[in-house]
């Protein structure tokens, strides 16, 4: 997931590590389906193993 807590957060020569790409783990909810909550103004790259 790449977010941060301010929306309006970049990197720059200045704070070159303002947003930085980070795991977060999924979970499996009742009746065995996968659960997520994508962050507001994230973009985010789910990688499933079956």
């Amino acid at each position: 997931m790449l977010t941060a807590a301010d929306t309006h957060a970049h990197n720059s020569f200045e704070n070159p590590r303002g947003v930085e790409p980070r795991d977060e783990p999924a979970g499996v909810g009742a009746g065995g389906r996968l659960v997520y909550r994508f962050a507001p103004a994230s973009v985010t790259r789910l990688q499933l193993n079956l």
